[in-house]
């Protein structure tokens, strides 16, 4: 997959933006700030929820709080060397459904966003991602709005 399938994905969702993208390879080659800046953004639950295989292990379990250095050097050491990218999942209300209770149509708020992480080795795992963050946002809108 190329990248302009990324693209052709973010003009037609509408569901979501991307803030920061990157490939975790080519920022460590240039040495530049871009990956350092969102491994210093995201938490313990983000940083174990982009890569549970590495949390997995034995000796990770019972880490209170990994540094910065130690994350960017647990992404070399596991080969998570792919595709990284912070985005906004747009906020949606108004929802309207069918007589079978299934979606129909509802508001997109794209000045209103969850910030979410997503990351995959290829273009199409980082986009596999991002939908299921689309689609776990848009359940926890229904929710709700079902709720109120």
């Amino acid at each position: 997959m190329n990248y302009r399938k990324l693209i052709d994905e973010v003009e037609q969702s509408g569901s979501f933006h991307i803030s920061n993208f990157m490939m975790i390879a080519l920022d460590l080659e240039c040495r530049s700030d871009a990956l350092r800046e969102i491994i210093e953004s995201l938490d313990n639950e983000n940083f174990e929820q982009l890569f549970p295989d590495i949390v997995a292990k034995d000796w990770y379990k019972g880490i209170e709080d990994v540094n910065m250095d130690d994350r960017i050097q647990l992404l070399l050491d596991f080969d998570k060397l792919g595709f990284i990218a912070e985005i906004g999942v747009h906020h949606k209300s108004n929802f309207t459904f069918r007589e079978n209770d299934s979606f129909s149509s509802c508001s997109i708020h794209q000045g209103m966003s969850y910030v979410k992480y997503a990351y995959g080795d290829t273009i199409e795992e980082l986009l596999n991602n991002i939908r299921a963050h689309c689609d776990e946002m848009e359940q926890y809108d229904i929710k709700k709005e079902k709720e109120k």
